[in-house]
């Protein structure tokens, strides 16, 4: 049996991840490889984010309000596909 991958958030994203354990925050799942592309790294966290005044280069926050998704912010950065998501869902 092989050992478990050791699967953590790209550099960009990680000080988002620390900055809100840090505040409190929880994961609630993963991290995990392979969503939404093959190479992503997903995280969720239980509750919504304090958004910072600037992102990371390269790192874009959206609100989600697409009931399929159960989250209701996330960061997504583009040069790795790595996703932060973070909070419930938003109402329209």
């Amino acid at each position: 049996m092989g050992q478990a991958e050791d699967v953590t958030l790209c550099e960009e994203l990680r000080p988002i991840l620390e900055r809100e354990l840090a505040r409190g925050n929880v994961i609630k799942e993963g991290p995990s490889r392979g969503w939404p592309k093959p190479e992503s790294v997903f995280v969720a966290l239980r509750d919504d984010s304090v958004p910072d005044r600037g992102l990371p280069e390269g790192v874009e926050r959206s609100v989600n309000v697409d009931p399929h998704y159960d989250w209701g912010e996330d960061y997504f950065c583009h040069w790795h596909r790595h996703v932060l998501v973070c909070g419930a869902p938003r109402r329209r």
